[in-house]
């Protein structure tokens, strides 16, 4: 039995190793079974070669296939973040036209409401300037952008889109709380002011970097007061300005002259001090 026979034979699904061992090795002669062990370890060696030739005939194409379905892969993202933003926009223009419809309903024209006893006038409930598509869609993609900025350690350009995103919602202030009612940009909102929070906490951070340079401090401070952190920016610039001062105190080596220890001690922290009061005014001063 030639190599190729055997291969398609053990290959078979039918294949029994149990029953093959029985019929090969029982009541057979010693030297029957040195023989047929023999060939098993031939076939053995046979298959491992074929199987080295055929991966190395194969990985061109391993290769080509792989490349092919990583390309296939970024075209299905790509298709996945257009139809994302597709249905976004189209989400937005609904809300846009049911806020309208609301507002169009309690415009001037329209009789006056009446909320339990006290009549209200419709004149209140002036149509809002328009939130353009574009805006919308741009909106419903903030949480997924600070994402981004924030796991990058853009905090500037994430604090510039909070600013953005904040100017919007107070533009469009009486939009906002109609489109309020229905979920999607609520949802929004709340992704938003948690993103926030994380880029707080990531400014917070930073702050407490004793290796930041001077200007580093100072722009980290600039970009939390533009999220209204001045009293957390303040606490913290003080207390990594404290625990500075006494890391350089101890640093300070006492080699047995007190008057000088006491000398350099006093220096050190009067102008850590002073450097501090002439920091503290620049980054604000207000």
């Amino acid at each position: 039995m030639d190599d190729e026979d055997i291969f398609d034979e053990f290959g078979a699904p039918s294949f029994n190793a149990e029953k093959y061992t029985v019929d090969q090795f029982s009541k057979k002669s010693d030297e029957r079974v040195r023989v047929q062990y023999k060939e098993l370890i031939e076939w053995k060696a046979s298959a491992a070669s074929q199987l080295k030739k055929q991966v190395f005939h194969n990985y061109p194409e391993f290769i080509s296939t792989s490349k092919e379905i990583a390309h296939l892969e970024v075209d299905m993202l790509d298709m996945r973040n257009l139809l994302s933003e597709i249905a976004s926009t189209m989400k937005g223009l609904q809300q846009i036209s049911m806020s309208y419809q609301h507002y169009k309903t309690y415009s001037p024209q329209s009789t006056p409401l009446v909320s339990g006893q006290k009549t209200v006038s419709s004149s209140s409930y002036a149509p809002p300037s328009a939130l353009s598509s574009t805006e919308v869609q741009w909106v419903l993609s903030v949480p997924d952008k600070l994402d981004v900025l924030i796991s990058e350690r853009h905090f500037s350009e994430a604090v510039e889109v909070i600013n953005r995103v904040r100017e919007i919602f107070k533009t469009h202030a009486t939009l906002i709380t109609a489109l309020s009612t229905y979920n999607t940009l609520n949802a929004t909102k709340d992704d938003i002011e948690s993103r926030i929070v994380r880029l707080s906490e990531a400014l917070s951070r930073e702050l407490q970097n004793p290796l930041l340079t001077p200007t580093q401090v100072m722009s980290v401070i600039t970009q939390m007061l533009a999220l209204g952190l001045a009293d957390s920016a303040r606490s913290i610039f003080l207390s990594t300005r404290t625990k500075k001062i006494r890391r350089d105190a101890r640093r300070l080596r006492y080699e047995g002259d007190l008057q000088l220890y006491i000398s350099s001690l006093a220096k050190l922290v009067c102008n850590s001090i002073s450097n501090t009061c002439d920091d503290f005014r620049l980054c604000f001063p207000q």
